[in-house]
This record gives C-alpha cells, structure tokens and sequence, in this order.
C-alpha cells in the first residue's frame, strides 16, 4: 500500500471519529474541497464543518487507486444516525507534500432522504 493511501484511510477514520489532530497534521494550510452540495475552503473551515456534522456511520467497501499525487477512492458512505442510509461516493484527493490539498468528492444527491438535504441546507447557512 502507497503511504498516500495510507494517509487517506487514517484520514477516512479520524473523520468518523471527528479526531481534529489527524486532520490537522495530514491536511494542507491551503485545503479546498468541492461537492455536489458544498465547498470548503481551509482547514479550519473543515474542521468546524466536520464538528458541526450531525451524522454518525462510517466507510465501507472502500477501494482506492493512486496515480502520482493522486488518490482516487470509491467508497459507501452506511449513514447509521440520525438516519439510515448507503450512498456510493467516489472521491478524487490530490497531494502536495504528503499531505492533502484538495479533495472533489462525487455522489448523486437523489440518494439522499430528504432529512439529509435540510441538514446539510441548515449547515450550509451557519457555515456562511
């Protein structure tokens, strides 16, 4: 297993875990995110959305193929609280120095239950 890919599942749990350090030391100072229902910029912007994060579960059935600087991983994000769902993601991380600059993350947001959508609308506005 590449050390990128290594990276990228200590990351994968720290997130689960809401561990603000794991994220802390593997993310870049100059961290972007883009998703079908979200953008994030810096790494304190993420840390404070994956605190505010209502949502528990984990990943499964997680692979991952690393091209140079590049991991590419696909993935089922099982939803256990505050409701059940199994939504396939892929997910495109690019490195820069051993760590994580930017993330594009693709899902089809018609799989998500509508209580989904209102929390993340809710995040959304207090994020802004």
């Amino acid at each position: 297993m590449s050390d990128l890919k290594a990276i990228l599942e200590k990351v994968n749990a720290a997130w689960d875990a809401k561990d603000e350090a794991v994220i802390r030391q593997y993310f870049h100072k100059e961290y972007s995110f883009k998703g079908p229902m979200m953008e994030i910029n810096g790494v304190d912007q993420c840390i404070e959305f994956m605190k505010m994060c209502p949502f528990e579960g984990g990943n499964e059935n997680c692979e991952m193929i690393t091209e140079g600087n590049t991991v590419v991983q696909s993935l089922d994000w099982v939803v256990t609280a505050p409701f059940q769902a199994r939504i396939p993601m892929m997910e495109v991380v690019k490195f820069e120095d051993g760590k994580i600059k930017e993330s594009r993350m693709l899902f089809d947001t018609a799989l998500f239950p509508a209580e989904f959508v209102a929390a993340m609308e809710a995040m959304r506005g207090q994020a802004a």
